[in-house]
């Protein structure tokens, strides 16, 4: 499990190529849901909600309402309106000067549940990371 000395010391300059960080202070970012298709179909990442990436390196912005975007992300996550089969997906919640920053742990889904689409306007797409990127 990623602790919170952990991902603050990758958030200050180490490797990030199993972290996809979001500012998502105020609601799911739809992006999110490609990074868990793109995670899930490949190896095994972290998803870091509340944290914002600028060109000096990374910020820590906090997320406004932590359970209900919790609740929203994992009941999208959980169910197959969102994806093609349920995720899974682990939270943890980070406090860090004061502001929550949630974590969800991707592991990859199991072979026979693969590729794992997800629905965005009407259509089912798949995502996979090569090289660094999506």
């Amino acid at each position: 499990m990623l602790t919170r000395d952990a991902l603050l010391e990758r958030l200050r300059g180490l490797k990030l190529e199993d972290i996809e960080v979001k500012e998502a202070q105020w609601a799911v970012p739809d992006s999110s849901y490609e990074t868990v298709s793109t995670v899930a179909n490949t190896s095994c990442g972290w998803l870091i909600f509340g944290v914002a990436e600028t060109p000096d390196g990374f910020k820590v912005a906090g997320v406004t309402d932590p359970d209900k975007m919790q609740g929203d992300f994992l009941s999208s996550c959980w169910g197959t309106e969102k994806f093609s089969r349920p995720v899974e997906v682990r939270p943890k919640l980070y406090d860090i000067d004061g502001m929550t920053v949630m974590g969800f742990y991707v592991p990859p889904s199991r072979r026979f549940d693969k590729p794992i689409r997800v629905r965005s306007k009407k259509a089912w797409f798949t995502y996979i990371r090569i090289a660094g990127g999506v």
